[in-house]
């Protein structure tokens, strides 16, 4: 990410100027070969570039060409790092309006638009439209690029797509070819799962504007509304993760009046009532970040005139993972949560120990002088 690190420079001009420069410029001339090795290697270091240096805005413009440049590439190695380096440029609020006057939105969108099944490619491509999607200066150029349609098509296959513990007892095969099969199913529906919870991010992102930027875009409202079902789906399913954005996308998008209506039409109130209900039953923090959302579903499917209703966003910037995420799964982070209440036991212990036992002390202190005394 492009956060600052250990070492991290805060300028580029801070870095050892003269074979950084050498290098950039070199890379950009690669981009422009036509030899695939050379575009290959463009896009490779590029992006390991991107992820150890910061370009000031002055610099961007021809970087932002180049890798609009490789993105379409027909050679996915290519269009992956290439879309890496965009993803991880584009979270630099100074960078994403000249990569909007550049043209990355419309090439963003062709390039998943090719590489939708891919998923070593689309989750970059994703990536870097959630952060676009994520500024409201940026996304209406994003569905107008046609961004809309390729993610209700995601989030609709994914739902249709066969449970695969359904599918488990009809793969029939050695012993030893059904564990590899098995393996190999498993990691693949995990980065298919990961692309799927990526376009679901971008979607809300989206719908975060459905009463302002895209209030009177009709076609793109009413293609948002094909998405609806498949994002109740992810609202009764079981992935924590899934649900969490499911429920801040329905929420963003009740604000919106034509969507607002098919959602009660699909039955989505009771659905959002019920996840209501049962989130604030929960205790973890996850639980209370996702009742909150869905109260707010609820709340404007009931007709409240609440302002402070009326104003609530939920929109996600890629790499910032949000607390309703990060306690969700009870054994991945389980140690985190016990160290987070370790500390915060021993911060309340420093804090009253003095109020506790300060009334104690002159009678401790007196006794014990009584007893040498003594």
């Amino acid at each position: 990410m492009l956060a600052r690190g250990p070492g991290r420079p805060s300028r580029f001009g801070d870095l050892e100027a003269g074979r950084h420069v050498s290098t950039l410029q070199h890379l950009l001339k690669l981009s422009h070969s036509t030899d695939l090795g050379e575009q290959q290697k463009a896009a490779l270091e590029l992006s390991r570039l991107v992820e150890t240096t910061v370009f000031p805005a002055v610099s961007f413009g021809p970087l932002a060409h180049a890798l609009c440049r490789l993105v379409p590439n027909e050679n996915r190695n290519v269009a992956a790092h290439s879309a890496r380096a965009i993803k991880l440029l584009l979270l630099d609020d100074a960078l994403r309006p000249q990569a909007v006057a550049a043209g990355m939105p419309l090439v963003l969108v062709e390039a998943l638009r090719r590489w939708e099944g891919e998923v070593s490619c689309s989750r970059e491509i994703l990536g870097a439209l959630q952060t676009l999607c994520w500024d409201k200066a940026c996304v209406l150029r994003v569905v107008e690029a046609g961004v809309t349609t390729i993610l209700v098509d995601m989030l609709a296959g994914d739902s249709r797509r066969e449970d695969p513990e359904e599918g488990e007892g009809r793969r029939s095969s050695s012993i030893d070819d059904e564990q590899g099969f098995a393996s190999r199913g498993a990691r693949q529906r995990q980065r298919e799962a990961e692309a799927v919870l990526l376009a679901a991010v971008t979607l809300a992102n989206i719908l975060a504007y459905s009463d302002s930027v895209l209030l009177t875009k009709e076609e793109i409202v009413l293609d948002a509304a094909r998405a609806l079902p498949a994002l109740l789906d992810l609202c009764q399913g079981r992935d924590k993760a899934r649900r969490c954005y499911g429920v801040a996308a329905l929420a963003n998008a009740t604000a919106h009046p034509v969507l607002a209506g098919k959602v009660k039409e699909l039955g989505g109130l009771k659905v959002l009532a019920d996840i209501e209900k049962l989130q604030k039953a929960n205790l973890s923090l996850g639980g209370t970040q996702v009742a909150e959302c869905a109260e707010t579903a609820v709340l404007r499917l009931t007709g409240t005139k609440d302002p402070k209703v009326a104003v609530r966003k939920y929109k996600y910037k890629w790499g910032n993972k949000p607390m309703m995420e990060l306690t969700f799964d009870p054994v991945v982070h389980r140690k985190r949560l016990q160290v987070c209440i370790v500390l915060w036991v021993l911060g309340a212990i420093f804090l009253f120990y003095p109020l506790v036992f300060s009334h104690r002390a002159p009678r401790g202190h007196g006794g014990g002088h009584h007893s040498h005394t003594r």
